[in-house]
This record gives structure tokens, sequence and C-alpha cells, in this order.
């Protein structure tokens, strides 16, 4: 464990012609999970890890192929931030059983190589399928509010 906070500086790969970047977070929740996670009691742990996930924030950047979002756009991501997008189950919409393994928000190994960093990072990397919209008229917090919990329940179901 860490006896105080740190800064580390992670340079992503670049994007691929799907991927979405989520800029600075302004809403994330906490989950259980999350200390589980830090405190390696689910098994040994990649680190430097920033944990969060069910995050709200805006769109920073998109790949060449993105249709769905554009920069400035304010989205939420869920646990979730790709899968292979090619077996039976992906190709169903049943992506958290992708037949390769979903990659999780964070502390998972991206199909580039990169370690996954949530929520509490400044920056998340994302399949633009895995970004959900929030309309403009919803302020962050309250998106957040809603967020957590549907995306909770969501990502399960």
């Amino acid at each position: 464990m860490f006896s105080r906070p740190r800064s580390v500086s992670l340079v992503p790969n670049p994007l691929s012609v799907r991927q979405v970047i989520a800029s600075r977070s302004v809403c994330t929740g906490v989950c259980h999970s999350d200390i589980h996670t830090v405190r390696g009691e689910w098994g040994p742990q990649a680190y430097p890890m920033t944990v969060g996930h069910e995050m709200v924030g805006t769109v920073a950047e998109i790949g060449a192929e993105v249709t769905k979002h554009e920069v400035g756009d304010k989205v939420g991501v869920g646990t979730m931030v790709n899968a292979c997008r090619r077996c039976e189950y992906c190709l169903n919409g049943q992506e958290q059983y992708c037949a390769d393994g979903n990659i999780q928000a964070y502390a998972g190994v991206d199909r580039d190589g990169t370690i996954t960093q949530g929520g509490y990072s400044t920056h998340a990397v994302v399949i633009e399928d895995f970004v959900l919209k929030i309309p403009d008229a919803i302020p962050f917090e309250a998106a957040e509010l809603v967020r957590a919990p549907a995306g909770w329940a969501g990502d399960a179901v």
C-alpha cells in the first residue's frame, strides 16, 4: 500500500479508429469493488492503478471512424471499455460475456496492451459503443447519480 497519494503520468497508445477519450471525469461513483481491487483482495494487481468506474465526463478526442460522439459531448462510461466485438456474444450485444474477455474500466489489459485507468484518472480510453451520451440539460452531478445505479444494474444484465 502507498502511504501518500502519488501522481503518475501514463501516455496512452494512439487511438484506434473506434476509440473515444473521455476526459477529466467530473463525477465518478465509488464502489466497494474499487477498494477490493486497490487492496489486491481479488488477486494480484498491476500498479500504478487508478480506480473508478461509473464515470461522467466529456469527450476530449475521437478516433477517425467514431460516429456516435463528438468532442465536447457530455458522456457516461460504465464498467466496460472494450470487448472483441467479433465473437458470438459481442455480435448479439452481450459483450459482458465476450469470448475473448471484456475489458474493464480499470486494472484491465486492453487490446493494445495498455493497462486501463479508471474514472479518477484524467482520461479514459473507451470503444465508442461503451460511451453513453448524456443530454446537455442534465448536470454532471445528476447524471452520475443516475448513471451509477443504472450502469451497475444495466452492466450486470
